[in-house]
């Protein structure tokens, strides 16, 4: 793959970088519900986008005119600890007022063809696709140097064997993340720095850090704390 170099990278502060997050984001949000009536904003599980999330439940936004899918999700009940649903809920979803109906929850019951039946019926592209980056540069349920990398459709499909537990998942595939109008990725903590180092390594591609799948995007932007 031909990786574009227009990619925006933030260095600084974890604070200070989750203020310009939360600002683009409710830029962006805001410009596509001017646009077409509505945005569609992704999320990821994870402690990653927790400051932001407090700062997104202060701002302006129209919450009624968003709808929000997570880019990942376990094989659990909503209710389960592993649940990136149950996070979300506890970090975001208590303190906005965004109708229930704008919140798409995913169904163990129902499977993967029904999720990604809701993002086909709400548009057909992202606004805002928010992936925090996981110590070995993974994003969604995309792991390195794993089938999950390789799907090559569009929407959502099923994870069986993740190389982390719970081993039963549904993912963005890489082809829907790049199409995203923006990609926004998080790299916070000195856990982080295989994956920030992965990630500027122009020897590794796609397969050894997923994380660089966001290269690909028209508008695509990395904030980290880790200076190097």
């Amino acid at each position: 793959l031909e990786y574009k170099i227009n990619m925006k990278i933030h260095k600084g502060k974890k604070i200070e970088l989750e203020n310009k997050v939360k600002d683009l984001i409710v830029n962006k949000l805001s410009q596509a519900i001017k646009q077409k009536g509505n945005g569609i904003l992704v999320v990821p599980g994870g402690g990653s986008p927790s400051g932001v999330f407090n700062l997104l439940m202060l701002s302006n936004l129209e919450w009624q005119k968003i709808h929000i899918f997570l880019a990942d999700e376990r094989w659990v009940l909503s209710s389960d600890k592993y649940s990136n649903y149950k996070n979300l809920e506890e970090k975001l979803l208590s303190g906005i007022n965004i109708p229930t109906e704008n919140i798409h929850q995913f169904s163990t019951l129902k499977g993967v063809d029904d999720y990604q039946r809701k993002l086909m019926e709400t548009g057909d592209q992202i606004d805002v696709c928010l992936l925090g980056v996981g110590p070995d540069g993974h994003i969604a349920s995309l792991f390195p140097n794993h089938p999950s990398v390789e799907y090559g459709h569009e929407g959502y499909f099923e994870v069986n064997n993740s190389p982390k537990e719970p081993a039963r998942r549904i993912s963005l595939s890489k082809e829907t993340i790049i199409k995203s109008k923006t990609i926004i990725l998080l790299i916070f903590g000195e856990e982080k720095e295989q994956a920030f180092n992965n990630f500027t390594n122009d020897e590794l591609d796609i397969n050894d850090c997923p994380a660089k799948i966001a290269k690909e995007g028209i508008d695509s932007y990395l904030f980290t704390d880790i200076n190097k």
